[in-house]
C-alpha cells in the first residue's frame, strides 16, 4: 500500500470483504484490479465490537493471482 502512496496502520492486513449482511446489492461496474492471495479465510465479524471469529482457513498453493477482478468479460 505504501508503495502506491496509501497509508495504513501498522496492524492493517489487506483483505476482501464479500458481504456484510444478507441485503442484496445489484452488480456495479468497477475498475479491474489484481492481487495475490495466500489463504482463503472465513471470518465472522462481530458488528461494532472490532472482534473477529476465524471460522476456517484454507492455504492456497504458492499464492493465487486473482486478475482483473470486476472485469465484466
Amino acid at each position: 500500500m505504501l508503495r502506491n502512496g496509501l497509508k495504513a496502520s501498522d496492524h492493517f492486513v489487506p483483505h476482501l470483504t464479500l458481504a456484510y449482511d444478507q441485503k442484496f446489492i445489484s452488480r456495479q461496474p468497477i475498475e479491474p484490479i489484481s492481487f495475490v492471495a495466500h489463504d482463503f479465510i472465513f471470518v465472522h465479524s462481530l458488528r461494532g465490537l472490532t472482534k473477529y471469529l476465524f471460522l476456517d482457513r484454507w492455504p492456497l498453493p504458492c499464492g493465487i493471482i486473482v486478475r482483473k477482478l470486476g472485469d465484466p468479460s
